[in-house]
């Protein structure tokens, strides 16, 4: 079946769906009428017969207007069979072929917007029914390159869709691979690598390369093809780009700044891209650069949401190998380290792995309340909120293990977050009425969860399960050193824990795990307050009977 007569196949099952869906309807109707549709298109969405020559119906102004309304229609109203579809069917299944428009001299007018034009200020590269429509437009438009007023090209859009075919012929025609859109000093290359990953795309991206296309060209945010690599995308993607870089032997300028002062390290490791990392630091990326803001890659990976355990240990490996020293007590703009980045943030592995590696506890200092990221979490869900919770007292611990010592302020700062958070239990019976309530305990029976002491653990050994009405009746040390590190536990809780029940488990646990920071915090400030008139042991005896709650507000007192 050649591609017209399939194209008309699929055109004729959807214009009978169409047909008797969409008719004479209202919906069609409101459509038609919220797009301005003139009245006279009503008769491609009710044909029956033959396709027709088009510009005996139409002028080639009325057929483009007709297009962009289709497209316009795609992306703003999402049907299970959409109408702008159907009219562009209907114009490639005709036959129709845009014929240009030619100057004195017999060459095509180049200066033109067409329906192709308007994807650039759309969605359309998000949607594959959208994109397919896009593909057939090339059907229409297929022989000049057309450019805007803006100056964005058809072979822009080729490159945005990831249209590797159309791609090709343009080069072989004579296309520059380097032709920037004036806008935004976007290169082919950018507009090929920021788009959704099809395979299709590693072709473009292939095909530009191989003809000459500069991997080194900035756009106007300063952003080079190596910093959209850096940022979230597909492997894929990044993988034929560097082998194809590798294969030309293309220099890439590994420390180029964006106008944030960001090289495409900084980028890397505040998206995870672990691959990337690698690469970079093999190919001399230095490892303690700084960015506008004075961050290295370590404070990016400390503060951002994707920096995780995995890109730390893989920028340690790398720099290991290649004998290159990492700062770890460097100072941003704003006077934080790394490891003080870290704690704000409540990432307790990440403080681990700094903390063995050698970062001075001595000169840290604890972020204040308002540095915290925990107050992200205030407003959300209770199991948001127990992990929270745990993530601080984990880096607390982790501190306190290497020789740091809380003092009082920094204590008061943890007491509040669970104040705030709500995550008091309200008396000493809680305990009893949470272990008897019938349907949490038949719940928790059920919900089975991987007991690993680490996430490497976890993902080796995920076949050693325990259950969570188990788990919550350990020792609060186990308790705590299980739940923290413990990715599976939280995926399984949320996913399984019924929402009434939620609440009541994490005020629980937090209650269980914090009871002992709780008191310890509090028993100095509670013999101050009764000016010394007990001896310790028995302050220590009272303070027992006392839930978190009561020995938050004796500190609140104490702290005036």
């Amino acid at each position: 079946m050649s591609y017209d007569e399939n194209h008309f196949y699929r055109f004729q099952r959807s214009h009978q769906y169409l047909g008797s869906t969409y008719h004479l309807d209202r919906r069609t109707k409101r459509i038609i009428s919220e797009l301005k549709l003139d009245e006279s298109y009503f008769p491609i969405l009710q044909w029956k017969g033959p396709l027709p020559n088009l510009l005996t119906l139409l002028r080639r102004e009325q057929i483009d207007r007709m297009l962009s309304t289709a497209l316009h229609c795609l992306t703003e109203f999402h049907l299970p069979n959409n109408p702008g579809e159907l009219i562009v069917k209907f114009v490639v299944c005709s036959g129709y072929k845009e014929v240009p428009e030619l100057d004195e001299s017999g060459r095509p007018v180049l200066r033109r917007t067409t329906p192709l034009h308007s994807t650039r200020h759309t969605s359309c590269c998000n949607d594959d029914r959208t994109v397919s429509v896009v593909r057939d437009l090339f059907q229409v438009y297929n022989d000049v390159n057309y450019i805007d007023d803006d100056g964005y090209t058809h072979f822009h859009v080729a490159c945005m869709c990831g249209f590797d075919d159309v791609v090709e012929r343009f080069l072989e025609l004579g296309q520059d691979p380097n032709c920037l859109v004036p806008e935004t000093d976007d290169s082919p290359l950018h507009l090929a690598l920021e788009g959704p990953y099809r395979s299709t795309r590693e072709g473009v991206i292939e095909s530009l390369l191989r003809r000459g296309a500069d991997p080194n060209l900035p756009n106007e945010s300063g952003d080079t093809p190596l910093h959209v690599i850096s940022r979230p995308v597909s492997d894929n993607i990044s993988d034929i780009f560097f082998k194809i870089i590798d294969e030309l032997n293309k220099p890439l300028q590994v420390e180029a700044r964006d106008d944030l002062g960001n090289t495409p390290l900084h980028q890397a490791v505040g998206s995870g891209r672990r691959k990337v990392i690698e690469w970079l630091l093999r190919r001399g990326a230095n490892p303690n650069v700084t960015d506008a803001e004075g961050s290295t890659p370590l404070h990016i990976i400390c503060k951002d949401y994707y920096g995780d355990h995995k890109s730390m240990e893989i920028f340690f490996q790398i720099n290991d190998e290649l004998n290159q020293s990492v700062q770890l007590d460097v100072r941003d703009n704003e006077g934080r380290t790394p490891l003080e980045l870290a704690v704000a943030n409540l990432k307790p592995v990440l403080v681990r792995i700094l903390l063995h590696r050698g970062a001075n506890v001595s000169s840290f200092v604890f972020p204040a309340d308002n540095c915290f990221n925990f107050y992200r979490n205030i407003c959300s869900g209770w199991i948001l909120k127990m992990r929270t919770a745990f993530e601080v007292l984990a880096c607390v611990e982790n501190l306190e293990n290497r020789g740091y010592e809380l003092d009082r302020d920094d204590a008061f700062t943890i007491m509040k977050l669970f104040s705030k958070s709500k995550l008091f239990e309200k008396s000493v019976d809680a305990k009893k009425c949470f272990y008897n309530d019938k349907k949490f305990v038949r719940i928790a029976k059920k919900i089975m969860i991987p007991t690993g002491q680490s996430e490497r653990e976890n993902e080796a050994e995920s076949s050693k399960r325990q259950s969570l009405y188990d788990l919550i009746q350990l020792p609060p040390r186990e308790v705590k050193n299980l739940i923290t590190y413990n990715k599976h536990f939280w995926n399984e809780i949320q996913h399984q824990l019924p929402t009434e029940l939620e609440a009541a488990c994490a005020v629980h646990l937090c209650e269980k795990i914090s009871r002992r920071f709780f008191q310890r915090s509090t028993l100095y400030p509670y013999w101050e307050i009764i000016h010394h008139r007990l001896p310790i042991l028995c302050c220590e005896m009272i303070l027992g009977h006392l839930n978190n709650e009561d020995l938050y507000n004796i500190c609140l007192v104490a702290q005036g």
